[in-house]
């Protein structure tokens, strides 16, 4: 019986794991655009937040520690974020896209919360920016909590809420 039961338990573990999909490889043909992402440089902004989640029972859990990152949110990144969210890799149709892409790092930023969840940028240009970090704590042996994430339009100087 013990075996029959074992068998069981490591037939329906192998038809689970073997239906996960791997990630797809997406084409992205949204082109790349310099002067887009020009748009972004020589910032003048100063943009605080705040991150948390609010857990089931009403406790709340900031981003302490944890890393946020702002990127511009130019065509072409917005296809490749889009991609990515969706658990697939990003496939460039062209050499200009992987050289921007690599450009285009220089324009993200990164700031480190602090222990109420508080973040600042600095020099941050107008337009449309992906704002992310991640909020975690233990229950137990396992880590609960994820990401939260933003698009935010930067009008000025200004502050944003992240949270679930």
């Amino acid at each position: 019986m013990r075996l029959v039961s074992y068998t069981i338990y490591l037939i329906g573990v192998l038809l689970i794991v073997g239906s996960a999909t791997p990630p797809k490889k997406i084409l992205v043909t949204e082109p790349y655009s310099e002067e887009e992402l020009l748009r972004y440089s020589n910032g003048q902004h100063t943009i605080t937040g705040q991150a948390f989640m609010r857990q089931r029972g009403g406790g709340v859990v900031t981003c302490a520690g944890a890393e946020v990152t702002i990127v511009p949110l130019t065509k072409f990144a917005e296809k490749i974020l889009q991609v990515r969210l969706s658990g697939n890799t990003p496939q460039y149709s062209t050499q200009e896209q992987v050289a921007g892409g690599g450009r285009s790092r220089s324009y993200i930023q990164k700031a480190i919360c602090d222990a109420q969840g508080n973040f600042i940028f600095n020099k941050v240009s107008k337009g449309r920016w992906f704002f992310e970090t991640k909020v975690s704590w233990r229950v137990g042996d396992s880590y609960q909590g994820g990401y939260v994430r933003k698009k935010v339009k930067i009008t000025g100087d200004q502050r944003v809420i992240l949270s679930n």
